[in-house]
């Protein structure tokens, strides 16, 4: 992810020194990739992650941008089923699982 210092108020630049500043966006950086991470492997009632749907659905395009993202392969739904082993509805989506892990199997 790119980070462009211009996004942020030219008053919030002002105000703290460079060091706070530079910190912040550190922070910044660090908790944005962290929530980013949350949001992507947040699960529903029944523990399905977007992961899981989009293995399900053989969405192999989803898959790929989900595990870009942090999307997380290993987590179970409330049955203990996870994507690669339950779900993926497809051989490109399982090999592309697999190729994460070969242990899977």
């Amino acid at each position: 992810m790119n980070f462009d210092l211009t996004s942020f108020p030219l008053v919030i630049r002002n105000i703290l020194s460079e060091e706070v500043f530079d910190g912040f966006v550190k922070d910044y950086k660090k908790n944005i990739r962290q929530i980013q991470r949350n949001v992507i492997n947040a699960q529903d009632n029944d523990g399905y992650t977007p992961m899981h749907l989009a293995s399900f659905y053989g969405d192999f395009l989803s898959v790929q941008f989900l595990l870009r993202l942090g999307g997380d392969e290993h987590i179970k739904d409330i049955k203990d089923n996870k994507p690669v082993i339950d779900y993926a509805s497809n051989n490109q989506v399982r090999r592309v699982l697999l190729d994460l892990n070969p242990l899977h199997v």
